[in-house]
C-alpha cells in the first residue's frame, strides 16, 4: 500500500520525499504497537485510533477540500494531518 501510495505521489509531482513517509509511517507504527500492551486485534485498532486521532490529531477534510488533490498524496496527508479515507 505504502509504495503504491508513493507511486501516485511521484507520478504527479516533481518531489517526493519517500524516505520520510517511510519514516514517519514506521514512527507512528511504532507508537501504535507501545499504546497497545495486547496482539488482539480490537486493541490494536483501538491504540490505532487512539495514536492517530486523539494524539497526533489526524483528521478528515471538509466537503470543499475532499476533491484535492492534496488528499491523494500520503506525503501530504501526514504532514497536514488531514485527508480522505482512501491515504
Amino acid at each position: 500500500l505504502e509504495e503504491a501510495a508513493a507511486r501516485v505521489a511521484s507520478a504527479f509531482r516533481v518531489f517526493y520525499d519517500g524516505e520520510g513517509v517511510v519514516k514517519a509511517l514506521e514512527a507512528l507504527a511504532a507508537r501504535v504497537r507501545a499504546a497497545s500492551a495486547s496482539t488482539d486485534q480490537l486493541a490494536l485498532i483501538r491504540a490505532t485510533e487512539a495514536v492517530l486521532f486523539d494524539e497526533c490529531g489526524f483528521r478528515g477534510v471538509d466537503a470543499d477540500e475532499y476533491y484535492a488533490a492534496s488528499n491523494s498524496f500520503l506525503d501530504e496527508v501526514l504532514r497536514r494531518r488531514a485527508g480522505i479515507p482512501i491515504s
